[in-house]
Formats: C-alpha cells, structure tokens, sequence
C-alpha cells in the first residue's frame, strides 16, 4: 500500500469514528465519551418533605388532596361482609367504635405522611407498656388515629428487626402524656411506602411518604394547568412603534417617559372603549398574538404521566376518560384500577383488621369471624338481577348436596340484606347425602329434597324494626 493510500485510509478511519452512529453528534459532543452532554442529565436526590409541608399540600393542593382521598376511600368504600354466625357481635362493635372511618383517616396518615396508626385503649389490667392479655380484656374503651410522626421506636429503630413497643411524641390527655410507651399489640399500624431500610432508619421505622414519591408528578401538573391561564391572560399583545422611543427612555429627565406612558395609556383605553384608535401618523400599532399550538398535547402528557405515577386511572383522578373525545368510558382502567385496590386491601388492611377481629372475639368470648371485602366495582339492576339468579340455582344445588339451608339463609340475608357470599358451618344434611350416593350408584336422578329434613328457617328480624 503506498504512501498516499494509507493516507487516505487514516482519513476515512478518522470520518467513520465522528460518524459512528445516528446517536453521534459532534456538534452536541453525544457519542464522545465524557464530553456527551447528554451525561449531564443525571438523578439527582432530594430532600425529603417534612410532616408541615405535607400537611399544607393536602390543604392547599387540590391534586394531593385528591390522590390521598381515592387511594384511602377506595380501600374502605364498601367495608367488608362478615360470613360468620355471630357477625352481628363485630358489626355492633365496629359501628360503636367508628372503626371505618377512623381506619380511612388511618390510610390517609399512611398515604400522606408514610404511615397511619391507630391506637386502641383497651383495659385488661396491664400498663398500655405491656402487650395485651387476651384473657383478662375487660372493655375496648376508645381508640386515638395518629399520624406516624407522632410515635418513634422506643430505643430507637434497628435494621431487619420488629419493633416491639413506640413511644408518644406529644400528650394526648392527662392519662396518655408525651413519653407514654405503648405495646405494638395495642396498635393497628398502617404502613407507607417500603423504600428499603435505609430509608426506614432514617423515618425511624416508619414507611415513605406515597406523595414525596410522586412530587415530580404532581409539580409538572401543577406548571402545565398554572401556566396556561398566563398563556390565555397575554394571547394577544399589543405593540407600540413610536418614533426616537429609546432617545425618550435615555433621558435623565422623566417628562418624556412619562408622556409616552401617558400616550399608550390613552390608546389602550381608547381601544377598550370603541376598538378604534387615532394615532399620529408617524407610529404605529399592532396586535401579536401567541402561538397555542400543541399547548393542550403538552398538558396532557402531564396529566397522563401523574395518572400513571399515582396508579389511579385517567377516569378516576380527572373525572374523564382518557379518551372523551372518542366516547371511550375508562371502564377497563377502572376495573384495573380497583383489582389492584383489592391487593392493596389485602396487604395492609386485613392485617390489621385480623388484629383487631382478635382482640374484639376475645372481648366477647366467641370466634374470630370470617369476612370478605365487598366489590368495588357496582353492578347495574339489571345485571345484580342475573347474578342473583344465577346464585339461586346454586344455592338449589347446594341444598340438593346437603347443605344445612340455614347456613344458605344467614348467607344471603343475614343483617337484612342481600349478599352473594356463601357461609359453611362444615356440617351437611346426611339424609340428603346418602339418598345422592344412592342415587349415582344406581345411575338415577338426584331425588328432591325432602322438607321434612330441612332445618327451621331462623327470623332474622326476631326483635326488630
């Protein structure tokens, strides 16, 4: 290869290494190693939000208030359906409690701060320091909603490692003062956000905040919807030449400054007046006006992206379908949306829930009761009609199959109302299972039911109104 070949080939080496591929740019420095400007975009940390400054967001912010609420009201909206026989000792005792409304302030706490807890007064004999005794609880006198900035580990938070008891920042009462320890039996906590326990160690064992986690959200919204009335505000404005106007605005004196003031005052208000103006013929006046194309895509990409950073669907936060323009309803992202309030329910609510289940059953001396958490996506009356058809024919072959009908009864309308749960005590009708054994043994028909057999029908509305 001679001289001027290998040239020409070191050239061309030289060209291909700038040129190395769409995302190389020489005048950008992309592609070039510690010189690519597109380094200079890193993630960058920041400071937590304290407790004031998250509770001056959920009052002032609309948007905050508003993600809190879904996210808490969601999980406690329809409350649950006890299945149990002796259901109605704990809805008696829920309602005299106001658990429901008291654990929607506890979710909130949880959502807002990183961590809701309630704490339950119970007398059994013991300093509120000691965990409970199950078998000496007397009464359930009360309980207190706190926020978790409110409770710290008593000894301090360790890694890895339950915490046994809290200690109560501030007083409550006379009897519940500041430096109060309290066992963690005696509370009902729900947890915020796990972010790890670095972060734990740092929140004193509670979880993050779900509102710090999504603050560039919300912030960008913010800017995007604050923006735009500024935008509409100043959508035409008006220009003013006027001839020697810098020679004006140099001099010391302010007489000039003050005519041209004066001067474009009285051709505003001339303008308002009749939408006419007189001015000399040596200047000028004209309208600009703004350019608002594509302002409303940009708002929408924020409000998409805080929808999928709060995991609430478009239809829920905004109170619109994604996509309105297209009659579309939102009921796929709703139907997602409440399958994954339904995960959350069962792992931070029924937690706390069985907890409290177990201390009210030791309370009234009876069992701790079986319960679901009731849809949350309504039927419409037509469409609740076919269900409860289709429910009666089974519970037909449930009775067919042994089972007691008053288990069927206490499940469709205990507490007089309707519910499509089923209750089974264990127990079946022998003489219907032995004449249904008979019957497929000898390639038969089922035989009916024989009323005779039937348990008597309990009245459920023996006492009352």
């Amino acid at each position: 290869m001679s001289t001027a070949q290998r040239i020409k080939l070191r050239k061309l080496q030289k060209q291909l290494q700038n040129t190395q591929d769409g995302m190389g740019n020489l005048m950008v420095s992309m592609g070039s190693g510690t010189k690519d400007k597109a380094r200079n975009f890193t993630f960058n940390p920041e400071d937590k939000l304290d407790f004031n400054t998250l509770d001056y967001l959920y009052a002032q912010n609309g948007m905050v208030k508003k993600i809190v609420n879904i996210i808490a009201d969601d999980m406690v909206r329809e409350g649950i359906d006890f299945i149990s026989t002796n259901s109605k000792i704990f809805l008696d005792e829920y309602k005299r409690l106001n658990i429901f409304p008291e654990v929607n302030k506890a979710l909130r706490y949880s959502v807002l701060h990183g961590g809701g807890i309630i704490f339950l007064l119970i007398n059994d004999g013991r300093d509120y320091s000691e965990p409970i005794d199950y078998k000496n609880i007397k009464s359930i006198d009360g309980l207190i909603t706190l926020d978790c900035n409110y409770l710290t580990p008593d000894g301090g938070y360790k890694a890895f490692t339950k915490v046994d008891r809290w200690v109560l920042n501030s007083p409550y009462n006379n009897n519940i003062t500041a430096g109060q320890v309290i066992h963690e039996s005696r509370l009902l906590i729900f947890d915020g956000e796990d972010c790890g326990e670095r972060l734990r160690q740092r929140n004193r064992g509670h979880g993050e905040s779900f509102i710090w986690c999504i603050k560039e959200a919300i912030e960008n919204y913010d800017i995007c919807h604050n923006v735009a009335p500024s935008l509409l505000i100043e959508l035409s404005q008006g220009v003013y030449k006027i001839k020697n106007l810098n020679s004006a605005f140099s001099m010391k004196s302010n007489t000039a400054q003050d005519a041209l003031v004066s001067r474009m005052g009285i051709v505003s208000s001339m303008q308002s007046n009749n939408n006419k103006i007189c001015i000399d013929k040596e200047e000028d006046y004209m309208k600009v006006d703004t350019n608002l194309t594509n302002v409303d895509l940009v708002i929408q990409q924020a409000e998409r992206r805080l929808c999928a950073n709060a995991d609430i669907p478009h239809s829920r936060l905004l109170s619109e379908s994604s996509g309105a323009s297209l009659g579309e309803s939102g009921t796929g992202e709703k139907r997602d949306h409440y399958d994954n309030i339904k995960s959350k329910q069962e792992t931070k609510l029924r937690p706390c829930l069985d907890k409290l289940n177990k201390i009210i059953a030791n309370l009234k001396k009876t069992n701790e009761p079986e319960y679901v958490f009731n849809i949350l996506m309504q039927s419409s009356e037509s469409e609740m009609a076919k269900i409860k058809k289709l429910i009666s024919e089974v519970d037909v072959t449930y009775l067919e199959m042994g089972l007691p009908v008053q288990d069927i009864f206490t499940s469709r309308f205990a507490d007089n109302r309707y519910s499509t749960n089923m209750f089974w005590n264990g127990k079946i009708n022998p003489p219907i299972v032995t004449r249904t054994k008979n019957a497929i043994e000898n390639n038969n028909d089922v035989p009916p039911v024989d009323k005779n057999n039937m348990v008597q029908v309990p009245n459920m509305t023996k006492g009352k109104k």
